[in-house]
């Protein structure tokens, strides 16, 4: 079965019920106080200037409570109370059925503490969390009590503090099942309403839950896809184990139909899940299916430590965060472990600020990052002695000048190429307007899919505003072997060049990253100087060629390629131009299988692609071919420009394929990107040596599309 993560916060906090005071709780009616199913206009729910409570009830403006209204005629149920009303009570307010209740009117005048002692309490206090579940004295059932005023949860007798129990489900909900009634309750936290009575188109399902109002709620919502998947029950991890199951339990409620989640995917296709096969899958938006809502409660936690050690704060259950999949059901970010259905939990605390914990000793002692020791940067404590500076919240590390900044460093896949034009198979063209047309989908024609180019330079360095690297401004007057290629840096490290002493060779990906593809002669971006305008000037990488050892990997500023080669024999000549900065990061690549077909994500482009791939297509067959994909029910699918393509590459690999992207073929694969020194000719990255280079677009290599992620 696919599996799906489920992330919720449970937050949680204190019940704040009202104990010797004389004050009321506040309850809905069943005795659950303080949960969000209040009924509003009844006796002790809420009620507001422009809602009215229930007969022989008004509204107490000041609590915004319902209470009895003394001028009712037909409130026979006080007599002679010595209470707070000045009658006796011989009914049975709110559920107390003590026969001779002098104090207030949702609390016994017999408890001790508010902790429910009663002689003569044969049922169930209105002040209790858990009606009919008291362990009083008298009581005729015994269990677990929750009173009003105690400052936790009771373990049966008086009032201990020792209880680990929480009631997570205080609305008292079944168990979604089969057989349930609905609203219900599953996996703690989410209540799931019953099945539209008709189907429905997408919108109409959203607005279905948006306007239901079953149970007394009003905050149903249409569930995402990872929400709908936790309803599937019996199913392998491929998701083939729900096909044929001969006891139908495909999901909790046993259906086996598909139904709205509330992912749309541009104007015209909307996901779900189908539990007969436990698929997520896109349908057309103006098709119709089922429709179960949800809704995320929040639930209140009446818990405090038995004993906090000393510079510790108790830190509510509001922090903990549970993270949901199939075999291990819930798992929380600290101590406790839920089974199934969460119950029990440990107590929490946390050091005071300023403080850390220190495991050996079981203590809270000073933290290392009490002295400020990162000054205008955040510190993290690791241990009692140990920390690490980092940048604040919204701040990015900048390993050239040891600083924090407030925009995410790019990489080459995320960065325009900088061609503005298209062109057909041997010349510059008109960009055509229409999908349908020839050449349609080029790289001229998606530049809002990708970050503009953006430099700035001073006297002797540019910096690229993107990737956060440094760069020389003109290239090395000399040339160097293979071996010296570090020669130069060196040089420019020794005299601090530019403020900078960090300097070093690039790789291929990074000065790809300053190439400008609607130009060439040079082909590097303007804020450079002195780059070549003789196509036999090559640069060194820091790359070295595994599949000949005798060979580096060299780039051509003349026309902005890297390749491996015979120019790039270790004994030739080339020049260098240093950079500073952290390394570019490559590619890390996870896939998912969206409506049959498998596509791979990359976190550090953020883009996708997909895992299947057409071969033998030429240049112009290759555009039209990712226009008219559909692949895994998306229609927005591109040809890669040059910089998209080129950032599958690895030069780390120690053979071909050089890729990470799994299941690469060594072969070459085209981009949308025009050679513009000859425009016969198109870019194309070869995963069998590495290269960049850029071949005849009548040429026949493989095609795989790409689309920026949601």
């Amino acid at each position: 079965m696919q599996k799906f993560f489920v992330i919720f916060v449970l937050l949680c906090a204190f019940f704040m019920v009202s104990c010797g005071d004389g004050s009321s709780s506040k309850t809905d009616g069943t005795g659950n106080g303080g949960s969000s199913a209040a009924k509003t206009g009844k006796l002790g729910g809420e009620c507001y200037p422009n809602e009215t409570c229930d007969k022989g009830l008004i509204c107490d403006t000041d609590n915004n409570l319902c209470v009895k209204d003394p001028e009712d005629p037909a409130d026979d149920s006080d007599k002679t109370d010595s209470g707070s009303d000045g009658k006796t009570d011989t009914g049975s307010e709110n559920g107390d059925t003590d026969s001779t209740d002098s104090g207030h009117e949702n609390h016994d005048s017999g408890d001790s503490e508010q902790d429910d002692s009663d002689t003569s309490d044969s049922g169930s206090d209105s002040g209790d969390l858990q009606p009919a579940n008291d362990a009083d004295q008298g009581d005729s059932q015994s269990g677990n009590d929750t009173d009003p005023g105690d400052s936790q949860p009771d373990d049966d007798n008086a009032d201990s503090e020792d209880d680990s129990s929480e009631d997570l489900n205080p609305l008292n909900l079944p168990v979604c099942s089969k057989t349930s009634g609905t609203p219900c309750i599953y996996k703690g936290l989410l209540i799931w309403s019953a099945k539209s009575p008709e189907r429905k188109r997408w919108i109409d399902a959203v607005e279905h839950c948006k306007k239901l109002t079953e149970g007394g709620f009003n905050d149903w919502r249409l569930p995402d896809v990872d929400l709908l998947g936790t309803l599937i029950q019996n199913c392998d991890s491929a998701g083939s184990g729900c096909t044929g199951n001969s006891n139908g339990d495909y999901s909790v409620f046993g259906d086996i139909t598909f139904f709205w989640s509330s992912s749309e995917y541009g104007n015209s296709k909307a996901g779900g899940i189908y539990f007969y096969n436990a698929s997520a899958q896109l349908k057309n938006v103006d098709e119709t299916f089922d429709v179960r809502c949800v809704r995320i409660e929040t639930t209140s936690v009446n818990k405090k430590c038995d004993e906090i050690p000393e510079n510790a704060v108790y830190n509510s259950v509001s922090s903990i965060t549970l993270t949901w999949d199939w075999e291990n059901y819930w798992t929380p970010s600290t101590k406790a472990t839920y089974s199934e259905e969460p119950s029990t939990t440990e107590c929490r605390f946390k050091c005071k600020d300023n403080y850390v914990w220190d495991s050996s000793t079981e203590e809270c002692v000073i933290s290392p990052c009490s002295s400020n020791p990162c000054g205008e940067y955040s510190c993290l404590a690791n241990s009692p002695t140990t920390y690490s500076c980092e940048c604040q919240a919204g701040y990015y590390w900048w390993g050239i000048e040891k600083g924090c900044i407030d925009k995410r460093r790019l990489t080459l896949g995320e960065i325009c190429t900088g061609q503005d034009k298209c062109y057909g198979n041997s010349s510059s063209m008109t960009c055509p307007s229409s999908t349908s047309a020839d050449f349609y989908g080029q790289d001229a024609q998606y530049t809002s899919e990708c970050t503009a180019q953006s430099f700035s330079s001073s006297s002797n360095v540019v910096v690229d505003n993107n990737t956060g690297l440094t760069w020389e401004k003109s290239p090395s007057s000399s040339s160097y072997t293979w071996d010296n290629r570090a020669t130069h840096c060196s040089e420019l490290n020794s005299s601090n060049y530019g403020g900078i002493s960090n300097w070093r060779v690039p790789n291929p990906l990074e000065l790809l990253t300053i190439v400008n593809n609607s130009t060439y002669s040079p082909a590097t971006n303007s804020n450079f100087t002195g780059m070549p305008t003789d196509s036999s000037i090559y640069f060194w990488t820091s790359k070295e060629y595994p599949s000949d050892t005798s060979v580096a990997f060299y780039c051509s500023m003349y026309y902005g390629g890297c390749y491996p080669g015979t120019n790039g024999t270790k004994t030739e000549s080339h020049k260098v131009l240093c950079v500073s900065g952290n390394e570019m990061p490559k590619g890390v690549f996870s896939s998912q299988t969206i409506s049959g077909s498998v596509v791979v994500t990359d976190s550090t482009t953020g883009l996708m692609w997909q895992k299947e791939y057409a071969t033998g297509k030429t240049w112009q067959e290759a555009l039209k071919y990712c226009e008219d994909s559909t692949y895994a029910g998306y229609s927005d699918w591109r040809l890669p420009n040059k910089n998209e393509a080129a950032s599958l590459l690895n030069y780390n690999k120690s053979a071909a394929p050089y890729s990470d992207f799994p299941d690469m073929p060594s072969n070459d694969f085209w981009s949308s990107s025009t050679g513009v020194g000859s425009t016969n000719l198109a870019w194309d990255v070869s995963f069998n040596c590495g290269g960049v280079g850029n071949n005849y677009k009548t040429n026949n290599y493989y095609v795989r599309c790409v689309r920026n992620a949601e």
